[in-house]
């Protein structure tokens, strides 16, 4: 599933991959921490939550597979997504397909949502 660069450089493909789980239908799979960006991998289900959050930095997510909502523009394999700290967004993970995405983030994570900002403290 995953190209094959990718497959060299994570050391093999999406059911080798040391997932941890984040959220009911979410996982992650961090690959590298280089120079304050790091480099992961992301496992997402049709409708699995993710809150709405902003960043201090840059968060790129290219789709390698399914397809992810963000900010009024649908996301296919191939096209990539990039959110800066101006933006405070919500994506979703729309269609049939269980979504793959390499996300490289710059900067901390930070959850804005009326219930999700619990989350801050425990990250």
């Amino acid at each position: 599933m995953f190209p094959a660069p990718l497959r060299a450089f994570a050391g093999g493909d999406a059911e080798d991959m040391n997932w941890k789980f984040r959220l009911p239908g979410l996982s992650e799979c961090t690959l590298a921490d280089v120079d304050g960006e790091e480099i992961s991998l992301l496992r997402a289900r049709p409708g699995a939550p993710i809150f709405s959050h902003t960043h201090s930095g840059t968060e790129t997510t290219l789709i390698l597979s399914g397809e992810m909502e963000d900010r009024g523009t649908v996301y296919r394999r191939g096209q990539v997504s990039i959110a800066t700290s101006d933006d405070d967004h919500r994506p979703k993970i729309i269609g049939d397909e269980t979504c793959y995405c390499l996300v490289v983030m710059s900067g901390e994570m930070r959850f804005t949502g009326a219930v999700s900002r619990v989350l801050n403290l425990l990250t």
